[in-house]
């Protein structure tokens, strides 16, 4: 009889282990498929929508083609290496750069890549933190919502980033309740590998370990947590090692020195040429964008208190830009995005594992916020980040609502199963269409429902009049250009070396640019709040006999572009 209950038992197991594998090999049948749609509406959104490149993509394209030509890993504007910028989205590009013979086209084809290989990890942390059915629908908006489309067809850094948070993520949840060594270490190198592309991936090395050690501080624990801090700190040691070799001193990164520089003058009420592209009496580069990384960082002495009370503004100021556009921007779902979080907290659960995930995860989220501190303005792809902890709440509050509807149905109106279950489904469906729908109203008709236009802005995919203008200048065919102008983007699109107009008087920036020499000057109307001098330049002719007007163009909505070229 014992030998029968054994038998009985172990064919049991045996066909759990069936069952279970059998789920997952569809469920990551799904996922692929998933990622395949995601890729094919992300290369048409790139080829079907109007394109230019973004001014912070100028910087990461223009490192990828330096890399390429073997100058060394320098940016736009040449003054020196660019240490600013973390090397894995420039790599990327170069790489791609060098099968496809653009750096623009490349930069968005790894955006393309990377967002939409970001749905899997997304649907496993759903599937974990929720169940399989909660996995395909975070699969559904992963794929075809609006905003991630467009922001995987930009030449920014956020989806290279949002793979590897999503995969670390995702193998962190994994490290509950076994520990197992695979899932610490490729967490540690998944979380280090999003470092490269941005440094704020070190707050999810910190959060997991803690919660290594809430779990008991046992040796297990330790061990877990020794595995993972070691394999996010292998795969940052390269580039740390040689960002301290080039700023002389030990560094872990070097954006936050910039960004201390940018909200010390935001804070002393500088208006913003003065911040990025000032000049003194003696036409020495003192701006934030016309000096070398190198030489700000070293000339840069940090205040701690400083530090501290610039911390604290910024949390006010962008904590609250954080939560009014997730609550509030229609272009992220705004109260149906809401509404479906909520359900998705709420969402009951027995197993304390899953939990467990879910508390990761809202801790995640909330730990996300830090990196905000230190900036002195807030923009909407800064949300991409939270949506990979968010959106599995907003997936199983969708599968909640189902259900409660399908059990209220079912038990208080008595309806047969079949037209419970399709009243319940119309219901869910309504709600994700509505959800979606008004992100691709928003996106689609920005000038007049986007209800927090100065955030709502990831979309607008740059500005082709200043493609316009820098293409007009390559037509020239003037070998090894220089352009000086406002906007960074002009020089990229003329394939010339780029520098910054001067923020100072007329006459110094006469004499400033005598001293610099470019080919060509630029000037746009959308940027005299940034310069004291460029509105008379722009109606009176730059005061210089040896500058020439030869071009202007005005863009339908008004602004006016000037290129002179200097004899």
């Amino acid at each position: 009889m014992n030998t029968q209950l054994a038998d009985n038992l172990i064919a049991g197991d045996r066909l759990r282990t069936v069952d279970s594998n059998r789920i997952l090999f569809r469920f990551t049948a799904w996922t692929l498929f998933a990622f395949a749609a995601a890729l094919v509406l992300r290369l048409v959104w790139i080829f079907l929508w109007p394109l230019s490149i973004e001014s912070e993509g100028v910087y990461y394209a223009r490192i990828a083609e330096n890399l390429l030509a073997g100058r060394g890993y320098v940016g736009a504007r040449e003054a020196g290496k660019q240490l600013l910028y973390p090397p894995l989205f420039p790599w990327l590009i170069a790489g791609a750069s060098a099968i496809v013979g653009n750096s623009e086209l490349a930069g968005r084809i790894v955006s393309a890549v990377c967002g939409s290989l970001w749905v899997i990890p997304l649907m496993f942390i759903t599937r974990s933190a929720f169940d399989e059915a909660a996995g395909l629908i975070a699969g559904i908006i992963g794929v075809v919502g609006p905003p991630l489309i467009a922001i995987s067809g930009t030449v920014q850094s956020e989806p290279a980033y949002l793979i590897f948070q999503a995969a670390g993520v995702y193998f962190a949840l994994q490290i509950w309740p076994t520990l197992p060594k695979r899932a610490s270490y490729l967490a540690g190198i998944c979380f280090g590998i999003a470092y490269l592309a941005r440094p704020e991936a070190s707050i999810y090395i910190a959060l997991t370990a803690l919660f290594i050690f809430l779990t008991g501080r046992t040796v297990l624990q330790l061990k877990s947590a020794a595995r993972l801090i070691l394999a996010f700190v292998l795969t940052i040691l390269p580039y740390v090692v040689w960002l301290s070799i080039q700023t002389g001193s030990p560094r872990l990164e070097a954006k936050s020195v910039s960004n201390y520089v940018e909200a010390t003058g935001w804070a002393a009420h500088q208006p913003p040429g003065k911040i990025f592209f000032a000049v003194d009496d003696q036409l020495n580069d003192v701006g934030l964008s016309n000096q070398s990384d190198l030489a700000m960082i070293q000339k840069t002495k940090l205040s701690m208190a400083k530090v501290f009370w610039l911390a604290m503004h910024g949390a006010g100021v962008n904590v609250m830009r954080l939560l009014s556009t997730i609550m509030e921007s229609r272009l992220f779902g705004g109260s149906i995005f809401l509404l479906l979080l909520g359900l998705g907290f709420v969402s009951p659960t027995s197993d304390t594992n899953t939990l467990a995930r879910r508390g990761f995860l809202f801790a995640a989220a909330i730990a996300s916020i830090v990196p905000l501190f230190s900036l002195h303005a807030f923009h909407d792809r800064f949300v991409f980040a939270f949506l990979t902890l968010l959106l599995p709440f907003a997936a199983g509050g969708l599968v909640f609502l189902y259900r409660s509807l399908l059990s209220t149905l079912a038990s208080g109106a008595r309806l047969p199963a079949l037209l419970s279950n399709a009243l319940a489904g119309t219901v869910t469906a309504l709600v994700l269409i509505g959800y979606l729908g008004t992100q691709a109203h928003t996106m689609l008709h920005l000038e007049t429902d986007a209800r927090l236009p100065e955030q709502d802005i990831t979309v607008q995919r740059g500005d082709v009049f200043v493609k316009s203008l820098g293409k007009t200048i390559q037509n020239y065919g003037v070998k090894n250009p220089l352009v000086m102008d406002g906007t960074p983007a002009i020089g990229y699109y003329a394939g010339a070396a780029d520098w910054p107009l001067p923020y100072c008087d007329s006459e110094t920036a006469i004499r400033y640019i005598e001293k610099k020499a470019p080919d060509f000057v630029v000037l746009q109307s959308s940027k005299e709040d940034v310069f004291p001098y460029l509105k008379e330049w722009i109606e009176k002719g730059i005061p210089d006999q040896r500058i020439e007007l030869i071009y202007q163009a005005t863009a339908p909505n008004g602004e006016v572009g000037q290129i002179y070229r200097r004899r």
